[in-house]
């Protein structure tokens, strides 16, 4: 709904010496204007990484089963009763931000009952906590993104708690094959149902591509997990078929007008850095110095950002001497150091490092 804003100019009361000047205190409250500006929910995106630009891993796996991270914070996630399927980033809509998610079928795939196929991110609870789900006073919110698939039909946009207790399944269809459409959903509050507002997953927003009788429910806020309605088209049914996401917003709608802002492209930068609160790599960790074999020494790495949690570090070996050629045992200092402890095999100058990985995705 449009909102009226009325903005008021001032004019100049001209010195009466010279027409040209304005002098002390001459001003005086003259014309308003009138308008109305179409009123839209908050620009702020809860999502991370909605512009599908960061891609730390860079993973590609291939097979009938998946579940992994195809970009930062997007965790794509299928189990079918058959077909080959993979996932990485490609480019996005024309005219539009320059990166998307793809989802590739390498061989097409059927659905049972327990099958399931969709991409989805998990929100900490810290960035959705002035939704007051689970409260009386729960909030309106918009969810938008473009999409293109190879595979018209229906298609199911749905949210999630942390626990999958509650669930919001809206269906949306995709008219023409291999054309982009952007869909935009309005999802009243959920005041019911247990919504965490810590560092742990607040909720999951996702769209399902396929899906068996297992997940299949109803339009609109109900119990259990549910990420699929009746009609649900199996979007992997055809070999070399692809979907793709891109502009994927998820806002808060304080005044419930029903619609997105605009789409704004996040700073690169930025975004990187949000990204890495949940996950990091091509990390370093290192030590030079004079060492005694059979004593331990400790090199030093450094995560870029606080992470969400205590993260789990892996490494590996980039080069040594004097020390063994893989990696040590890892611990946290100080909650944005690591350690690394490895134990000289000689008495010499030595030095080790090695690439680490942290990760702290929920």
């Amino acid at each position: 709904m449009p909102i009226s804003v009325t903005h008021t100019f001032v004019s100049p009361v001209t010195d009466a010496g010279d027409p040209n000047e304005v002098g002390p205190n001459e001003w005086n409250a003259a014309h308003t204007v009138t308008g109305a500006v179409a009123a839209s929910a908050e620009s702020y995106n809860r999502l991370v990484n909605g512009a599908m630009q960061i891609n730390q891993e860079g993973v590609t796996t291939i097979g009938v089963s998946g579940a992994y991270y195809v970009l930062d914070q997007w965790f794509g996630s299928w189990s079918m009763a058959s077909g080959t399927f993979h996932g990485s980033s490609s480019s996005g809509p024309p005219g539009g931000s320059p990166k998307a998610l793809l989802i590739y079928n390498d061989s097409g795939g059927t659905v049972a009952a327990g099958s399931y196929f969709s991409v989805q991110q998990p929100i900490e609870g810290l960035r959705v906590d002035d939704f007051l789900w689970g409260t009386a006073y729960a909030k309106q919110v918009i969810v938008r993104f473009s999409m293109l698939s190879s595979t018209a039909g229906a298609y199911t946009m749905y949210i999630t708690n942390g626990d999958a207790t509650r669930s919001y399944c809206a269906a949306f269809t995709v008219s023409a094959a291999n054309t982009w459409q952007t869909f935009t959903f309005a999802v009243p509050g959920d005041t019911t149902g247990t919504w965490v507002t810590t560092s742990a997953v607040g909720l999951k927003v996702g769209v399902t591509y396929a899906c068996g009788a297992n997940f299949i429910g109803v339009a609109g806020w109900q119990a259990g997990n549910k990420i699929a309605i009746a009609g649900q088209v199996n979007g992997g049914a055809t070999t070399n078929g692809v979907m793709q996401i891109a502009e994927f917003g998820l806002y808060l709608d304080r005044q419930n007008t029903g619609a997105a802002p605009a789409w704004q492209m996040p700073d690169y930068t930025e975004e990187l850095i949000k990204c890495q609160r949940y996950f990091a790599n091509n990390l370093l960790s290192q030590f030079a110095g004079n060492v005694t074999s059979g004593v331990g020494y400790y090199g030093i790495g450094a995560f870029p950002v606080f992470t969400r949690t205590t993260p789990a570090v892996t490494g590996v070996h980039e080069n040594s001497y004097s020390f063994p050629t893989s990696p040590g045992s890892y611990s946290i200092v100080g909650g944005t150091s690591v350690r690394e402890l490895r134990t000289a095999n000689q008495s010499a100058s030595g030095h080790f490092s090695s690439i680490m990985t942290v990760n702290a995705r929920m």
